[in-house]
């Protein structure tokens, strides 16, 4: 009989228009090295996208998708009632973004990975090992465009990344733009 169990866990998921998957893997196994027992116990977590294409998600469809779920879980509504996209719009216009139906949310990356090994010996204190990586990187699209008439400057978009990782596939899919390769490429 085997002293050995494992457990696996996995999602497909939608997420601001991104295709991710999700594993949880537990796994235990008994060990009788040197003559004394141990148990080891090792449980990953990995959350990362697909290679499907990711255009984003309009900020208008997000605000929309919000409110429908808030509403579907309120027993009635609430006082001012959901966030509207009009309201949001209207704000944003008095910052100079008239064009609010094309901004758009762009999740590039998003990467997490959780590895935690517990080992326990002859009953003594657990030893624990653990360790983290991730990444995140979102792209906000078509962030200021100014009317035809007036062409001294756009912002296209703008990208926020955080990462720890050294994954290269992972950094290669952030398409970061780093200062040390923009000045080598001049």
């Amino acid at each position: 009989m085997s002293n050995n169990s494992s457990l696996s866990v996995n999602a497909h998921v939608t997420f601001l228009g991104a295709d991710l998957i999700g594993v949880f893997e537990s796994g235990s196994k008994a060990d009788t090295t040197g003559g004394k027992q141990a148990t080891v116990t090792e449980t990953k977590l990995l959350v990362m996208p697909t290679d499907a294409e990711n255009n984003g998600i309009k900020l208008t469809e997000a605000i929309s998708q919000i409110n429908s779920l808030v509403d579907s879980f309120s027993p009635s509504k609430i006082e001012g009632g959901s966030l509207k996209p009009e309201d949001v719009k209207a704000k944003m216009e008095q910052f100079g973004l008239k064009i609010f139906e094309n901004i758009g949310i762009n999740l590039k990356q998003v990467f997490l990975y959780q590895d935690t090994k517990k080992t326990v010996v002859d009953g003594e204190q657990p030893k624990v090992d653990k360790s983290m990586e991730y990444a995140i990187n979102v792209e906000i699209t078509d962030v200021l465009t100014l009317p035809d008439d007036f062409k001294l400057f756009d912002i296209k978009s703008i990208g926020l990344a955080v990462w720890n990782t050294q994954n290269k596939k992972v950094l290669e899919r952030m398409s970061i733009a780093n200062i040390d390769t923009l000045l080598a490429s001049m």
